[in-house]
């Protein structure tokens, strides 16, 4: 204890030096704890990273001290995190460590939100050691973050004990943060099952005191149980009111291949949410298929004012299968609405039935752009054929080979496809955005201008100004008279136009010199940038551009991000290309993925 008084004197009333100016991070080992906490002070939220990481690396009493004042010195969200991470580095140290904790205890319970989930962080790090204290703050704070980034190290060794208390405080408590993802949730309810059984989830999917994306957790776990009653629980979930849930309980049954939930499904097919409305359409359809009277009432409701019932109708058709079912869904190949129409071409690829082929066939030279790729996609999978995206092959061989024509499954189709690897025609124009051809006539760019697009690439150029270069090429190319528009998100989303914009030599100017004027101040708030884009009902493309993880946005979660996309576009059927610049980023690969685009990594 005198030993550490002393070291504590000699850092708190050592001579101040004149601070020098250091302009690389390869200087901060040669400066002095008082010197780096004078860069803090000056720096404030600006401050590198590196200044806190010299610090803990140093794992003295006089580099804990100077951690703790740095501690109260930066207020926003990444340096608070990163100074209390920096505190982490003491949990080896006899004589720091026990220290740390309570400082990093008191901080986590403390009434500042980004502060104590930034501290709850730090103490997490401890592991094994801070098990008591994490439970503590859990126990003790108010902010939902906090409990939960304390909670996350807790969660194995909890859902193993399959202990009902364990559940419960697991089910209030988690929520998703940069130290809890999807994936953990749904293994820590994977591990419950297998540990407490399906009795801990009874009447949990129901519970509106418990988050939407908790119960969605347990859905997807439940999803996979073989439980022979785990069909009873699932469907506790469309007594949801959050319609987050109710959709992805509807999705859950349908892929088990449940059949109980008819009422429940039928129930919510008046909802006021389009997306659940939708799948409740067809799983009642999948539930339905000997129906007349549910043939007789699909057939109808092809004809129904509302686009989203049509939809609902063309995808329901294509399950039903009847003769009757598909004329009425091949008359929607020609609906008002792009999305009925769309709907209407996997409707076709899902009956998997000879007569949808000439129907596809015909809509080849009737549509363009994104359609037109989705036409031709489809009918690939239907034929295990490809004769390119102009009708003239399509009919010469169908006329060849109709009569004796036997439609594959779906997995012959694709493993043909694969066989042959099938090569992509070159796009209608030359336009392009880092590589990626475009096809549609209705795009929409959402791009990132967080801070770091100003960081330089290995050509020295930033990435700002790389990206602002494939701009111009892209505009340069884009045809006169398709739609475009332009979407920058940073600490929010700003629409460069209100909605997509006709291409024309003027519009061509105006758009070059905004990008020439781009800058790039502000935080990564993908969700905001694809929240606009889907807001314009004519966008069926979307090139989303972004160098690092969501920040700043109203949601800033990967797995929460790609859970609303998917909602969103099981009514719009946007394709999502994304480019991933300097590092491979899961969330636009699971977008892409999720949306039938491409992916791509740029430096």
């Amino acid at each position: 204890m005198v030993a550490r008084a002393a070291l504590l004197a000699l850092a708190i009333c050592a001579p101040t030096q004149e601070l020098q100016s250091y302009s690389s991070l390869d200087d901060l080992a040669t400066l002095s704890e008082e010197q780096l906490v004078s860069r803090v002070r000056e720096q404030k939220n600006r401050v590198d990273r590196d200044v806190f990481k010299e610090l803990g690396a140093r794992g003295t009493l006089a580099s804990f001290e100077a951690l703790k004042d740095c501690t109260q010195i930066v207020s926003s969200k990444w340096p608070l995190r990163f100074s209390y991470e920096a505190l982490g580095s003491y949990k080896d140290s006899e004589e720091l460590s026990e220290v740390a904790m309570e400082f990093l205890e008191r901080a986590a319970c403390g009434s500042e939100p980004m502060r104590s989930s930034a501290a709850a962080y730090g103490l997490s790090l401890y592991g094994e050691a801070a098990a008591a204290s994490l439970r503590k703050v859990v126990k003790s704070s108010k902010d939902p973050e906090t409990r939960s980034t304390a909670l996350a190290p807790l969660l194995a060794d909890m859902a193993k004990s399959g202990d009902k208390a364990d559940f419960k405080t697991t089910c209030e408590n988690l929520v998703l943060t940069y130290r809890v993802y999807r994936p953990l949730g749904v293994d820590t309810f994977k591990t419950f099952l297998s540990a407490g059984g399906l009795d801990l989830f009874r009447r949990k999917l129901s519970d509106k005191k418990l988050s939407a994306e908790v119960r969605c957790m347990m859905v997807t776990a439940l999803e996979e149980c073989a439980d022979g009653d785990t069909n009873e629980v699932l469907a506790e979930g469309l007594k949801a009111k959050d319609p987050r849930v109710l959709y992805e309980t509807l999705r859950a049954l349908s892929r088990r291949g449940a059949t109980l939930h008819r009422a429940g499904a039928q129930r919510l097919t008046k909802h006021k949410d389009d997306a659940v409305r939708h799948e409740a359409l067809v799983t009642l359809a999948r539930l339905s298929t000997e129906d007349p009277k549910f043939i007789e009432a699909s057939i109808k409701l092809a004809r129904d004012k509302d686009p989203v019932e049509r939809g609902a109708a063309a995808i329901s058709l294509g399950v039903l299968r009847t003769t009757e079912a598909l004329e009425a869904m091949h008359g929607l190949l020609e609906d008002e609405s792009y999305t009925v129409r769309i709907e209407a071409i996997i409707g076709a690829s899902l009956a998997r039935h000879e007569s949808s082929i000439p129907a596809l066939i015909s809509r080849l030279d009737l549509t363009s752009g994104a359609e037109r790729d989705r036409v031709h996609q489809e009918l690939c999978l239907l034929t295990a054929e490809d004769h390119g995206k102009s009708s003239k092959r399509w009919a010469q061989w169908w006329r060849d080979a109709g009569a004796a024509f036997e439609v594959p499954s779906l997995e012959e189709a694709q493993d043909e496809l694969a066989a042959r690897q099938e090569r992509r025609e070159e796009s209608a124009t030359q336009s392009s955005f880092y590589g990626l051809n475009i096809t549609s006539e209705r795009v929409c760019f959402v791009l990132d201008l967080s801070g770091s697009m100003n960081f330089r690439s290995r050509g020295g150029q930033t990435r700002l100004q790389i990206l602002k270069e494939e701009m111009d090429r892209f505009l340069d190319a884009y045809p006169s008279g398709h739609l475009f528009n332009m979407i920058f998100f940073g600490n929010e989303a700003e629409r460069w136009k209100e909605s997509l914009t006709v291409m024309s030599d003027k519009v061509r100017t105006a758009a070059k010199q905004h990008v020439r004027g781009l800058e790039a101040p502000g935080a990564t708030a993908v969700y905001d940038g694809l929240y606009a884009a889907f807001e314009d009902p004519m966008v069926d493309t979307i090139y989303l551009l972004t160098d690092g993880g969501p920040s700043g946005g109203k949601i800033d979660d990967r797995d929460e991000i790609v859970m609303e996309v998917k909602r969103w576009n099981s009514l719009r059927h946007i394709v999502i290309h994304t480019v991933a610049v300097g590092r491979e980023s899961l969330l636009l690969e699971s977008l892409s993925a999720a949306t039938n685009g491409e992916h791509i990594v740029v430096e």
